[in-house]
Order: structure tokens, then sequence, then C-alpha cells
């Protein structure tokens, strides 16, 4: 899929029904991504386990981009964990007795954290990052 919007429906649903399970991977985060917008679309006509694997909600930083693949978690490796955890959601769903209980979205039991070796410590000791205050003052 080239695009989110126009979100090709008539490929979702065709995938949705041919697999039963569905991985979306983006070089974006994930929060408000063509994850979402695919989940959404099925919500309601073919509910199956999906699972997105993009930038996950952090900030961004640069490095070269085979690099930056590798640190947000990018890698085809990634893609072919995320297919094997959501093909599992699937099974687990096929096994239950339990018709509706088929899961919108997969909940993958680990999801290696985005954050590598190349997390860069702005600030020593953890410490929190600090805060802007948007609010306008009186």
């Amino acid at each position: 899929m080239r695009t989110i919007k126009p979100l090709d429906t008539t490929v979702l649903l065709a995938a949705a029904r041919e697999t039963g399970a569905l991985v979306t991977a983006e070089e974006h985060s994930i929060v408000g991504g063509l994850g979402g917008a695919v989940a959404e679309a099925l919500a309601a006509t073919a509910p199956v386990p999906i699972e997105g694997v993009g930038i996950e909600d952090c900030f961004a930083t640069s490095f070269p981009y085979p690099e930056l693949l590798e640190h947000f978690g990018l890698t085809a490796d990634a893609i072919v964990a995320a297919a094997l955890r959501t093909i599992a959601v699937k099974r687990r769903a096929d096994r239950s007795s339990n018709a509706t209980a088929h899961p919108t979205t997969a909940v993958p039991a680990h999801r290696p954290s985005p954050r590598t070796r190349l997390q860069r410590k702005a600030y020593p000791n953890d410490q929190p990052r600090p805060t802007t205050n948007l609010r306008p003052t009186d």
C-alpha cells in the first residue's frame, strides 16, 4: 500500500479474508499511522489480528539510514517477528471456542524496545527530560 489516503479498502478486505491476520510496516510513527487506519477500516467488516511495525511514540534522532532502521526496529527481522506473533494470535483465536472473542489487534507477548545502542543519553543518571509549560501566563 503506497498511501494511507485514499486507503484501498478493497485490497485490505481481500488480504484480511485470505490471510486472517495482517502486519503493517511503516517508516513513520505508528501513532496515527497506517496500522491505525487499517485497523479502523477492518474493525467492522473483517476483524483480524493486526500488528504495526514502525516508530514508537518517541523523539526521533538522526543517523545514517541503515542505523536508523536498526535503531527503531524497522528491519526485515523485526517485520518477520511481528508476522510470526500475529500468526500466533490468529491461531489462538482460531482454537478458541468463542467466535466472538476474535481480537482486532495483536498484543505481542514481548516487543523489543526501539531504543538500542544508538540512544544518546542527553541527561545523565536517567533524569527526566525537562518539559515546557505551554499554557499562557496571565
